[in-house]
């Protein structure tokens, strides 16, 4: 693989002007993402109509309590139910097992995962992961930086000049969109929200005070990655792409 620069986005119950100020941003410079839904929305049916430049995956909650189901399976029903034809997955919390992959696959046909984080990690690239005799199969995409992980990070950076960014290969960010709205620089602000009121009910006056402007943060970075996926990279590129892509280029699928 090259050195990609690739955008995805989990919504994680974010409320609609949060996803609307992200969605707005990317399509203004036309620049693809791949958007992994956790619920219906107003905002969120408009991701799912922009397929021209949006691709949709799930992205389902097994923690307990979730409100996706009690159970992996149970889960699995609902968010295919509310999201029928997805196959690309990320799972909320990074959430895995061989078990619950073969299930994917096998109960309900996810082509793509991108679950697995592996941070500032050169030279990265898809794989294929088999389940059976039959050649089922899962194929992963790792990705390379998450912006709430970055807020733990002692040695976190809002900079795409930054050399952690510019290692080889290929490079795809997750983004959130309340902590580009809030351009969370740590996790203070987005906790105390959370603990006034369930985050896709939260309305636009309310966060706006909470919004960081004193420092740089994840909104400072992900602008960057826009502008210089815009004006350098020259050509975005969704999950779906990168894999096909991939395929074939890899002696594995010729």
């Amino acid at each position: 693989m090259a050195d990609e620069f690739v955008l995805s986005i989990d919504v994680d119950w974010a409320p609609d002007f949060a996803i609307e100020f992200v969605a707005k941003k990317l399509k203004e410079k036309r620049i693809k993402a791949t958007w992994f839904l956790t619920h219906d929305s107003a905002a969120v049916k408009q991701i799912l109509e922009n397929n021209e430049i949006f691709e949709c995956g799930i992205h389902p909650n097994f923690l307990p309590n979730s409100s996706h189901g009690k159970n992996e399976k149970e889960v699995m029903d609902n968010i295919t139910r509310l999201f029928p034809g997805l196959n690309i997955v990320r799972t909320h919390a990074l959430f895995q097992s061989t078990y619950l992959m073969k299930m994917l696959v096998k109960d309900f046909k996810m082509k793509i995962d991108v679950s697995l984080l592996l941070p500032e990690t050169p030279y990265i690239q898809p794989h294929t992961i088999y389940f059976d005799q039959n050649n089922e199969a899962l194929i992963r995409v790792p990705f390379f930086w998450e912006d709430d992980i970055e807020m733990y990070n002692p040695l976190k950076n809002w900079r795409l000049k930054h050399p952690k960014f510019q290692v080889k290969g290929l490079k795809v960010f997750d983004f959130h969109p309340i902590h580009i709205f809030l351009n969370s620089t740590n996790m203070i602000e987005y906790e105390k929200l959370k603990l006034h009121h369930p985050l896709n009910s939260l309305n636009e006056e309310d966060v706006r005070s909470h919004v960081n402007k004193k420092s740089e943060g994840v909104n400072d970075l992900f602008d960057e990655i826009c502008d210089f996926i815009s004006s350098q990279q020259g050509k975005s590129f969704t999950i779906s792409e990168i894999v096909e892509k991939w395929k074939s280029e890899s002696s594995e699928y010729r």
